[in-house]
């Protein structure tokens, strides 16, 4: 199963994401008709979403950078090496130890997050992504909104299909009140 996972996040991390993303949107219809509000009130109904809509889009991309911290593509970072010795928590980690970082279990540790296991986009507006997690001196990708703005593109694409037809029940409403 790990290598499956590990194999998904080198190649499918765009799909992977907007897959989580929407499994999470139809498991939070509150969600879900939020982010339909705002690519119908920014975009509108009449195209798709574009590269440049994506400034005007902060709850799906927080709804991406949600879907990140629960399900992320890669569920271990980049190995890293400890360049000295160093205590975490009751351990010591000496110079030039190969480091293996779950970013899965960062994005489910409730010492840092509250509700960690529920899903709520709401927690990254008006942060960053990385303004939650305890990490001194990390150096992070120069590209790292291209998945974010793939994500966002792609949960658009999808959520705004999920509520083109409206005569019929709309996904974002709970199972219980869908009539028919």
């Amino acid at each position: 199963m790990l290598s499956h996972i590990m194999l998904t996040a080198a190649t499918e991390t765009s799909a992977t994401t907007v897959e989580s993303a929407m499994t999470e949107l139809l498991r939070n219809p509150k969600v879900m008709a939020r982010a339909q509000q705002e690519i119908e009130f920014e975009v509108g109904r009449d195209r798709i979403v574009r590269e440049s809509d994506l400034v005007n889009l902060n709850y799906l991309l927080c709804v991406v950078k949600e879907t990140f911290r629960l399900h992320p593509p890669g569920p271990l970072l980049v190995p890293h090496e400890s360049t000295q010795g160093w205590n975490v928590g009751e351990y010591y980690i000496p110079p030039k130890t190969r480091l293996f970082v779950s970013a899965w279990a960062m994005g489910r540790d409730k010492s840092v997050w509250e509700d960690a296991l529920e899903f709520k986009p709401e927690r990254f507006i008006g942060v960053g992504f990385f303004a939650h997690l305890p990490l001194d001196n990390i150096r992070i990708c120069h590209k790292k909104e291209e998945p974010e703005q793939q994500g966002v593109i792609g949960v658009a694409t999808r959520a705004t299909a999920m509520a083109s037809d409206r005569q019929s029940p709309s996904f974002a409403k709970p199972s219980s009140q869908v009539s028919g």
